[in-house]
């Protein structure tokens, strides 16, 4: 008899150990039904209605969550970062959440900016150019809204906007958040051929431009970084012109422009971003220093995100913004992934994973607290890994993933798995690989968008 006993109370034991784990956070995904959330001891909530999975994470900081549900062109929905309460909803667009800096909040959390594009803006172009709405998120109005914005960059105060209009030049304007009228700071931006790319970033209080040229057969296409005083619009070149092997894709971040921490000892300096030529999503990175405009080669052939997403962005920064994930192709046919450490530009990447026979990181994730990084691989060994808190590499589980977001300290995944032609919605907990099924039997793949 206590032979029994002690049996039962192992086998209690390994059954406790393996159970699969409650629901630990909020969870919202797109899908074929539009937005839904997903929440610990509740129904199901659907949050908003849409007719097909297209679906984007916009943005979310330390206040809010945004995201996009619908086809081309629909509505964002603005969420508490706890995803309680009613969302606002406004107008957006995919191409607007899918790209880089494509929707904005100002640093007091006041504003949010975002770039709306008519149906079928940018397809079969080099360049799309949409609306740009301000939203006070302190009385829920919508503000100024200006047409034919190529790119722009948001502060607390103001906002500064490149503008592509009908006679073919790029403009640069001052818009105020509120009150006050529109400032021209450039008309036009000389350049010797017509700009169809650009970016606009604002760093230690000067004005950024990253501006792509097509120029006439046989000289191609060609990319510059501008320096803008925005006191008196005087403008100079920071980073030489120079030309390119690939020209520019509107539903590809292959032009980016990122201020780096200015709390490091190596100077203020910028990633540049810019068409490689390989692909259609490729890009190289460089570090370009403020004080002299020397450009360094930090990585090839990085993966950009391109728009629609659908199942995970391949170039990421850490919500600190001290650290960067990113994809690249590499020469055994294959995807790596490296780490780098924006707080010490001069550093270099550090190989995190190299796959060989067409296996394919399909996307990251980084946890709230910073801590934690995941990625999901496919190909020969389809694997959920990540990082831990000593940056040393694990396998969480085994499977055919897709889709991956972390909850806020990283302890859980939610990704999605193909189960014989029809799809299940996951939690997985990464420390033992426990496996939570939130949803089953769906025909198509859902995307987990943020847990909270």
């Amino acid at each position: 008899m206590r032979s029994l006993f002690v049996l039962l109370l192992i086998l209690t034991a390994c059954t406790s150990a393996t159970a699969a784990p409650p629901l630990a956070a909020s969870l919202l995904v797109n899908g074929t039904a539009g937005l839904t959330l997903y929440r610990a001891g509740a129904p199901p909530l659907r949050v908003s209605s849409a007719p097909q999975p297209n679906g984007a994470l916009c943005l979310h900081t330390s206040t809010l969550i945004d995201v996009y549900s619908g086809s081309l062109s629909g509505s964002a929905y603005t969420f508490a970062e706890t995803l309680t309460g009613t969302p606002a909803e406004r107008p957006s667009s995919a191409l607007g959440c899918d790209l880089d800096r494509g929707t904005q909040i100002s640093a007091d959390g006041k504003w949010l900016a975002a770039l709306t594009y008519a149906d079928e803006a940018g397809l079969g172009t080099e360049y799309a150019v949409g609306t740009l709405t301000l939203h006070d998120r302190t009385s829920g109005a919508a503000g100024a809204a200006s047409a034919d914005v190529l790119a722009f960059d948001l502060s607390n105060e103001n906002t500064v906007m490149l503008t592509l209009q009908a006679d073919g030049k790029a403009r640069v304007f001052f818009q105020p958040n509120g009150a006050g009228e529109r400032r021209t700071l450039v008309d036009p931006l000389l350049t010797p051929c017509p700009v169809v790319s650009a970016r606009v970033l604002r760093a230690a209080g000067t004005v950024y431009l990253s501006v792509g040229e097509r120029c006439a057969s046989p000289l191609g296409y060609f990319i510059t970084i501008f320096q803008i005083d925005p006191v008196v619009g005087m403008v100079k070149i920071l980073a030489d012109r120079r030309a390119m092997d690939g020209g520019f894709y509107p539903r590809a971040g292959v032009n980016g422009l990122y201020a780096l921490p200015l709390n490091n000892t190596d100077g203020a300096a910028l990633l540049w971003l810019y068409p490689d030529g390989k692909t259609t999503e490729t890009a190289d990175a460089y570090l370009v220093r403020l004080a002299d405009g020397s450009a360094v080669k930090v990585a090839s052939g990085i993966l950009t995100n391109p728009s629609p997403a659908p199942f995970g962005r391949r170039f990421q920064f850490n919500p600190a913004g001290t650290r960067l994930a990113f994809v690249a192709r590499n020469g055994q046919g294959g995807d790596t992934l490296y780490l780098w450490d924006a707080s010490r530009p001069d550093s270099s990447p550090g190989q995190i994973t190299d796959l060989i026979r067409g296996a394919r990181i399909g996307g990251l994730a980084w946890s709230a607290d910073d801590n934690r990084l995941a990625y999901v691989i496919s190909g020969e060994k389809s694997v959920l890994g990540y990082l831990d808190e000593r940056g040393e590499k694990r396998d969480a589980a085994t499977g055919e993933f897709q889709g991956l977001t972390l909850n806020a300290d990283g302890a859980f995944a939610y990704t999605v798995v193909n189960e014989g032609g029809k799809y299940a919605l996951l939690q997985v907990r990464l420390s033992d690989g426990a496996r939570t099924v939130i949803a089953s039997g769906l025909d198509s793949a859902p995307v987990p968008l943020v847990a909270r």
